[in-house]
């Protein structure tokens, strides 16, 4: 079942439009913002990848700082017990080694075609079918076909790694 973030009360904006949004805005996302020296006045709730000195960390927190915004990363959200409580873990690199797999068969040779809203699926093994029967009837040889998994042996790439596994990518 797909939800509409509308069917709920959320307006839908135009992509990219959240900098003009008023500052009582609080903006919700998922990963890094685009690079930039513009400051940032909102409240943003997000994986900002900061507070372990991950790339570009200072130039993030200092827009953050110049705007008088506040950052609210989700990478620190823990319970009681002090255990991280938002991580990606295995089924998200699983899951999007899988959605990297389709955009990649929806890319004909010489076109600029682009994969389109996906649905979920009712088990792993109809997802991995799935995948791999696109992967070929895109004309692509699975053998032929290479995967780079950066951080293979986390969470995420572990789940990657699985995927491409079952779908007969070759180590």
């Amino acid at each position: 079942m797909t939800i509409l973030v509308s069917s709920v009360g959320c307006e839908i904006k135009p992509h990219s439009s959240w900098p003009n949004a008023p500052t009582s805005t609080t903006i919700i996302g998922l990963k890094e913002l685009t690079v930039s020296t513009d400051p940032l006045p909102h409240v943003h709730i997000q994986f900002a990848h900061c507070y372990k000195h991950q790339s570009d960390w200072i130039d993030v927190l200092s827009r953050f700082a110049r705007g008088r915004g506040t950052l609210y990363d989700i990478e620190f959200l823990t319970d009681d017990q002090g255990r991280r409580v938002a991580a990606f873990g295995f089924h998200a690199g699983f899951a999007g080694a899988a959605a990297g797999s389709l955009a990649f068969a929806a890319r004909k040779e010489g076109s600029d075609e682009k994969l389109g809203p996906l649905e979920p699926y009712p088990n792993e093994s109809s997802m991995v079918k799935d995948v791999k029967d696109k992967l070929t009837a895109s004309g692509k040889n699975i053998g032929d076909v290479k995967a780079l998994v950066m951080g293979a042996l986390g969470r995420c790439g572990r789940g990657a790694v699985d995927l491409f596994r079952k779908v007969g990518l070759a180590e």
